[in-house]
């Protein structure tokens, strides 16, 4: 399997500014508690990633890009987690742009795992604890252990969305932001080609991933 420390989403430091600036809620709005907890929904995740590496093979890529589809949809915030991701550039996008792009952050997202996670050598997930975050956020602390290797932290930031639990980032061994790593790299492809060009070669990306 490769390397799980690359995953996404994948090597900077989060700034402050990203990681704590979350939609606001409405003081007349209704409140609805979540019917699931941040535990279950992380254990809905980790039971998929595990399936698509015990049938690797037998699903091959597009299975597995099947498999996984459903639920980083549910559990991930891509919407949130796209505009993060280019920063200010998010404000000046028009309303049909900003749909392009999270579409195509989030057919990124499920193709990185479908790609990273293809094969399987008795490697384990499990939950290991969690920790409160600002803004009302809590972290999810979970671990990839893999046998003869060393094993791999993934902590997954999440909130509270409605009646569900959703993930807005991911950290390898506790440090590596996913949306600050994903910034970064798109700064530049911003600079270059704005949002189109950007759109471009993520999807190149993706696409290219299908036809391996």
């Amino acid at each position: 399997m490769r390397t799980v420390i690359s995953i996404f989403f994948l090597l900077l430091p989060l700034l402050a500014s990203q990681a704590d600036e979350v939609r606001p809620v409405e003081s007349n709005a209704t409140v609805v508690q979540p019917v699931e907890t941040p535990e279950e929904a992380i254990g809905r995740l980790n039971e998929a990633l595990l399936e698509m590496m015990m049938r690797a093979d037998e699903l091959g890529y597009s299975g597995r890009y099947a498999l996984a589809a459903p639920v980083i949809q549910n559990t991930f915030d891509t919407n949130f987690m796209a505009s993060k991701s280019i920063g200010s550039t998010w404000r000046k996008l028009q309303p049909e742009e900003r749909t392009r792009w999270v579409e195509t952050f989030g057919a990124y997202t499920i193709s990185s795992m479908a790609d990273r996670f293809d094969g399987f050598s008795g490697e384990t997930l499990k939950i290991v604890g969690n920790r409160p975050a600002s803004n009302d956020t809590l972290v999810i602390e979970t671990i990839l252990d893999r046998p003869g290797e060393d094993s791999v932290g993934l902590d997954y930031r999440m909130r509270a969305d409605g009646s569900t639990w959703k993930i807005i980032d991911v950290y390898s061994d506790g440090k590596v932001s996913e949306i600050a790593l994903r910034r970064s790299e798109y700064a530049s492809v911003l600079r270059s080609g704005g949002i189109e060009g950007l759109i471009t070669a993520v999807s190149g990306k993706t696409q290219a991933r299908a036809s391996e």
